[in-house]
């Protein structure tokens, strides 16, 4: 649970509060002196340091998406919750295609949806983010996009990060990218957007 009410939500709101530079290392080193504290209370306390140490090595403004793609890569089948973090820092690392961006913000925000109600509070923030994500897209980096001028009217028509909206925007921003979702992604995200 430490992962759902801890970790997670307090990266996915650094990113909806669009923080840079310094802040995601300063949380989580925050967060290492309170679980080093708390060891004792904690069932296996290694895993938790290990997995703030890889992420704030993740979020460092010195990751690369080649490096963050090559610890993706390295992770074991069991370590979903440390990918999760791992292509939200992927989806943040300034080097990132706007195709890595699509991609990555898809799969975690599908991943999220499939394990509610835990993953609710780290969905909303990341529907925050994604919704300024793009937006900021539309206004700043349109000519890199299929169709630049359809993105912007659609994206604009989305006034509210819900999971709905973050459904049909990550739809709409696969087209726009060239990204290229699987047909069970797509399906999921259609039936997302279809939800109330």
């Amino acid at each position: 649970m430490l992962y759902w009410t801890t970790i997670g939500p307090a990266i996915t709101g650094l990113l909806a509060k669009e923080a840079r530079g310094d802040a995601y290392g300063a949380m989580i080193m925050e967060l290492q002196v309170i679980f080093q504290e708390s060891e004792q209370e904690l069932v296996d306390p290694e895993y938790w340091l290990h997995m703030l140490r890889e992420i704030r090595i993740a979020f460092s403004p010195l990751a690369t998406c080649e490096v963050l793609r090559g610890q993706i890569q390295a992770l074991r089948e069991d370590e979903s919750l440390l990918r999760l973090l791992y292509y939200l820092a992927l989806s943040n690392s300034p080097d990132a295609t706007l195709e890595d961006c699509c991609g990555t913000q898809a799969v975690t925000f599908d991943f999220l949806l499939r394990t509610e109600p835990n993953g609710k509070l780290i969905a909303r923030y990341l529907a925050v983010y994604i919704l300024r994500f793009w937006r900021h897209v539309a206004e700043t980096q349109a000519s890199e996009l299929h169709n630049p001028l359809r993105f912007r009217k659609a994206s604009r028509i989305i006034d509210a990060p819900t999971f709905s909206n973050i459904a049909v925007l990550l739809l709409l921003a696969e087209n726009a990218t060239g990204a290229r979702f699987s047909d069970d992604l797509r399906r999921r995200l259609i039936e997302a957007s279809q939800q109330a």
